[in-house]
């Protein structure tokens, strides 16, 4: 076991809205943190959907792509390295955020609700 935990920091460009075009960024930056041994890559807040969305996020249908978004990269990225990112999580009639890590054919998430979704 290696003493070192090497974490990648993905300081990408989103687009608003275009999430098979930010699944893309995200698949391919895991791939190069792979190829550099990384144990864990990590995505801005909302990188999934793009950072500003405002309203776009508050749409039922939007929330559940971008949640099945977030579900294909965590399986594709299964056997590591780990993969941290957030995104909508649609549950209750509420609109939570998720931080999903998946983390070796295993999954971590953790949700909570957006207080004061007005100043997104």
């Amino acid at each position: 076991m290696s003493d070192e935990f090497k974490i990648s920091l993905a300081q990408l460009n989103a687009t608003v809205g275009d999430l098979s075009g930010n699944t893309q960024k995200v698949m391919e930056a895991w791939e190069i943190a792979r190829d550099q041994r990384s144990d864990l890559i990590a995505f801005p807040e909302l990188f999934i959907t793009g950072y500003n969305p405002q309203d776009l996020i508050l749409k039922t249908a939007f929330q559940k792509a971008a949640t099945s978004s977030i579900d294909q990269i965590a399986k594709a990225c299964a056997q590591g390295p780990a993969i941290a990112i957030g995104g909508p999580f649609y549950d209750d009639n509420k609109l939570k955020l998720e931080l999903k890590l998946s983390w070796f054919q295993m999954e971590v998430h953790t949700t909570g609700e957006k207080p004061k979704l007005d100043r997104m």
